[in-house]
């Protein structure tokens, strides 16, 4: 009898256990980048590409479960740590953050889940950009919230194809201390906080049921900058189709701060009137049609983005009615390994090579590629 209960105790044991799972995953991207000012570097294709994903599940019963991620990222040109060659979390020195990503996941079953930690957001895993946010991105901007610290998202059941998400991410868990941080190059947004440093939030309905997908997405970043985004997609069979807008309705620039916080000093920093050297982007519509077309192991991809406004608060740089072309041409040697490459033309841009427009930017003109080969596992 004895030996039976330890036999049963055992068993009940291993059940339990079998109720959690842990998943590895990950992937390595590798290849040469040329810029528009002629220069070449190699890496990987974005931040992401080069990543190790641990995954644990827990089965807590009645349809509930738990769950938490962690990511590091790495830069496969030199097995850096870290986001790249900048800083992946507040306050770290470059190449110095272990889990690029770290994420609790509490799921209610019908009663919808909930998301906490540093993760990438509902506004940044979005299908509506075939090309993403490479530098060939037609529309890289689109992403800028993608990911933050400090986040927490509910994200409701699926009802007829129907969720509804909402997220709010803490302004002071944001504010980096180096000149760059979480995936931005130095100059970019949000380096700081001052008083009047709001809470990110966004909210967001999608529809995804069979070959139509449709997004209405509203923010508010932590400057009160809003912004709109709009978008579907439909899958034809022989090719998918995407149209998507991007609305911001203020004024902002890339030092962090909106036209009319001009002259406030933050931390040690006063901040200036955007010029030549500090440009910004006026409130504007940019406007992305893309296709994506599969042939055997070939996949074409094709976008093209245009503008309503002079993006620049600053014209002496000649920005224009900006508009960009991207492509891009992917072969599949296998279920895991990708010949890549990818490819944009920008007219009407900047032509400015200073810290807030160099080469790499979205808003700098010419021609951008990229060559080289992807392994998920």
């Amino acid at each position: 009898m004895k030996k039976t209960l330890v036999a049963l105790a055992a068993l009940a044991a291993t059940s339990a256990f079998a109720q959690s799972t842990v998943t590895i995953s990950g992937s390595i991207n590798y290849g040469e980048h040329f810029s528009v000012d002629k220069s070449s570097s190699v890496g990987a294709l974005k931040g992401d590409r080069n990543q190790i994903t641990f995954a644990a599940v827990e089965d807590l019963g009645g349809g509930m479960k738990a769950g938490a991620t962690l990511q590091a990222r790495f830069n496969s040109a030199t097995g850096q740590t870290g986001y790249a060659n900048t800083a992946g979390a507040p306050g770290d020195a470059a190449g110095t953050t272990l889990f690029e990503q770290t994420k609790i996941t509490l799921d209610g079953g019908s009663y919808g889940k909930v998301d906490l930690g540093r993760f990438t957001n509902v506004l940044g895993t979005s299908p509506l950009y075939f090309l993403e946010d490479a530098r060939q991105s037609t529309a890289a901007h689109f992403a800028v919230h993608g990911r933050y610290s400090g986040q927490i998202q509910y994200t409701s059941p699926s009802i007829s194809g129907v969720t509804f998400s909402a997220l709010n991410a803490k302004a002071t868990s944001n504010c980096y201390i180096a000149a760059s941080g979480g995936g931005y190059a130095a100059g970019a947004l949000y380096n700081y906080c001052n008083a009047a440093t709001k809470d990110f939030q966004a909210y967001n309905v999608a529809y995804n049921n069979g070959p139509i997908y449709v997004q209405l997405s509203q923010s508010q970043d932590f400057l009160g900058v809003k912004a709109q985004t709009t978008g579907a997609t439909y899958d034809a069979g022989f090719a998918k189709f995407s149209v998507n807008q991007y609305n911001q309705k203020d004024d902002i620039n890339w030092n962090g701060n909106t036209v009319s916080t001009a002259g406030v000093s933050v931390g040690s920093t006063a901040l200036t009137a955007p010029s030549a050297t500090n440009n910004g982007m006026k409130a504007h519509k940019t406007t992305e049609l893309a296709t994506k077309v599969p042939f055997g192991k070939f996949t074409g991809i094709l976008g093209r983005v245009t503008a309503n406004n002079d993006l620049q608060i600053d014209k002496s740089a000649g920005e224009s009615k900006i508009n960009k072309t991207g492509w891009a041409v992917l072969y599949d040697l296998s279920k895991r390994t990708q010949l890549q490459y990818y490819g944009s033309q920008t007219k009407n841009g900047t032509n400015a090579t200073g810290a807030n427009n160099s080469s790499n930017t979205w808003l700098a003109n010419g021609h951008t590629s990229f060559f080289g080969v992807q392994h998920t596992f």
